[in-house]
């Protein structure tokens, strides 16, 4: 998945790397069916989303005492904010081919 920033001129983009088997974890809270395979896909992200990506990344450039717990925590919210948005935009509608800067490209 890449994330570009909101309202930024300069091509700042933040990668996630999220395990199958964590994903697929929470993913089964949302729906009995297998996780939707999107390949090029792309549709806005989640209002907050791009503050939870700096929250982790500024707790782990920290490295304060418990922010390995801290960051457990945060890296669950995250995937749960990806699947919500994933599920809520694979049930109303899927934009293909869109190239908003403001956009999550699953694939």
């Amino acid at each position: 998945m890449i994330l570009p920033p909101y309202k930024s001129s300069s091509a700042q983009y933040i990668g996630i790397m999220i395990s199958r088997r964590f994903f697929e974890k929470y993913y089964r809270l949302y729906s009995r069916k297998k996780p939707v395979v999107f390949r090029g896909t792309f549709f806005g992200p989640a209002e907050g989303f791009p503050h939870l990506l700096k929250r982790f990344m500024t707790e782990a450039d920290s490295r304060s005492a418990g922010s390995d717990i801290v960051l457990d925590a945060l890296a669950i919210e995250i995937c749960h904010a990806l699947i919500r948005t994933i599920v809520k935009r694979h049930t109303t509608y899927l934009t293909f081919g869109s190239t908003s800067t403001n956009a999550v490209q699953v694939g």
